[in-house]
């Protein structure tokens, strides 16, 4: 077997992976989502950032089957930047709520505890925020929803007299 040069695994791996985000943004986002994207990439690494793809998919995907002011929208490709005003908090409670137990469209269900639902929000909450800061929407709604809370696994420790060599 060939080993594999740690350089190359890593530019490798960036690279399918700035592919992957430029299918989902092709496909998948709506067209000001590159603006994001784009601001993204001086501040975060490109995993972060195919993951927050990944997420905001999932979100309009909600969005577009459960809102009402969305169901007469075709697909994630129309919505506006206009269109994010008309989300309320309330929503992306109902979103985080939807997380706990889902099906995508292929039928591959998923789960997520509260750690799975907070980076979910952290996208959703970096979306918000850019374009509120730019001027592009009035308001950033996700700033009134707390993220879940996230208890931290206490550390165990080995003691001396329970280690045997």
């Amino acid at each position: 077997m060939a080993k594999v040069n740690n350089s190359d695994y890593f530019a490798i791996r960036e690279h399918k992976s700035q592919e992957k985000i430029k299918q989902i943004l092709s496909n998948d986002l709506p067209e000001f989502c590159s603006e994001f994207f784009i601001a993204l990439e001086s501040r975060t690494s490109v995993l972060t950032r195919l993951n927050y793809a990944y997420d905001l998919r999932t979100f309009f995907n909600f969005v577009l089957q459960n809102l009402y002011d969305f169901k007469k929208i075709d697909d994630s490709k129309s919505i506006n930047k206009s269109d994010l005003e008309k989300i309320l908090p309330y929503n992306i409670e109902q979103y985080l709520s939807f997380l706990s137990d889902y099906e995508r469209d292929d039928g591959k269900a998923f789960t997520n505890k509260d750690k799975g639902k907070a980076r979910k929000l952290s996208a959703i909450k970096s979306l918000f925020r850019y374009f509120y800061k730019r001027g592009d929407i009035k308001s950033d709604v996700t700033a009134k929803v707390d993220s879940p809370k996230i208890f931290e696994k206490e550390i165990i420790r080995l003691v001396r007299k329970l280690m045997t060599f």
